[in-house]
């Protein structure tokens, strides 16, 4: 597989964005139409082919903080968000300090936790507030609570969100601060992070680093060599193997492939932007997220 990977894929188009900025996240629309969802800084889009896209909310190019309809309502950084049940996608509103939802079926924005607009302070472990959250994502082990990293807290790696929308700690140790999450079946969780890639036992709450060198830089080879910068992106070749993913390294623009059974790093593609987000689409096709430009092949 990933020979096939390393050297099946050939370039097919960009999807010109405009002055779109930076693609911060994309996922499969959950409705199965096969429609990519993506964020930038102010607005989540749905793309339905290269080049055709529709704002679900937000408004590109326009920052603030507004409630209500999708269509004024307004965001400050979206740096990640994840779509959950009842046709409902959670936000991690980074510069307005909170987590939003939206409510595709109703058409509207909403508040969920943290104080919008007012960040917390950096070793706050319960209350109200959160400080630049990253990404959010739904605790598969525990009904209605959800799992946030934040950008500017540095003492607290993960936070917990009540379905009160109360906050409290998940893991405290600080290794690295952690960007993307994403949680297997296990319960275990991988985060992105400056240089690398860490994984956390959901048991124990042991953090451990899974891809990286204790030294950035640019270079392939093994789990524990392979020197990165900051890794945002992260995607499962196979949603059922958590031993094989993408990742972006966004200062050496490049989306690189890991084996973790072969404890091997290697460099898939370079060149463009910075590197933010990919993605494995249901048909095969991977797309990479740049400054402006989400890059297609098959």
């Amino acid at each position: 597989m990933f020979a096939d990977l390393i050297t099946g894929y050939t370039y097919t188009e960009d999807w010109e964005l405009g002055n779109h900025k930076l693609i911060y996240h994309m996922e499969m629309d959950s409705d199965g139409s096969g429609a990519v969802l993506f964020c930038t800084g102010h607005a989540i889009f749905r793309a339905t082919a290269p080049d055709t896209f529709e704002v679900i909310a937000g408004e590109a190019g326009e920052y603030g903080f507004i409630e209500g309809n999708v269509k004024e309502a307004r965001f400050n950084v979206i740096a990640g968000f994840k779509q959950v049940s009842g046709n409902r996608i959670l936000v991690a509103d980074s510069k307005n300090h909170c987590i939003r939802s939206i409510d595709r079926q109703k058409g509207t924005v909403s508040h969920v936790a943290g104080q919008c607009r007012y960040p917390g302070q950096s070793d706050l472990e319960t209350g109200g507030q959160l400080s630049e959250p990253l990404d959010v994502i739904e605790d598969i082990k525990v009904k209605g609570q959800l799992l946030v990293t934040e950008g500017g807290n540095y003492k607290i790696s993960i936070r917990t969100v009540s379905s009160t929308g109360a906050l409290g700690t998940f893991v405290k140790n600080r290794m690295r601060a952690i960007g993307q999450l994403r949680q297997v079946k296990s319960g275990d969780i991988y985060g992105t992070a400056w240089g690398g890639v860490l994984k956390i036992d959901y048991s124990t709450k042991e953090i451990s680093v899974l891809v990286g060198s204790k030294s950035m830089g640019s270079k392939d080879g093994t789990l524990l060599t392979a020197q990165l910068t900051r890794v945002n992106g992260f995607a499962f070749v196979n949603a059922e193997d958590e031993n094989s993913f993408l990742i972006t390294d966004l200062w050496n623009r490049q989306v690189k492939v890991v084996d973790v059974k072969a404890d091997n790093v290697t460099t898939l593609f370079s060149g463009g932007g910075n590197m933010m987000s990919v993605l494995m689409t249901k048909e095969g096709a991977l797309l990479y997220g740049a400054e402006g430009i989400i890059t297609q092949r098959k």
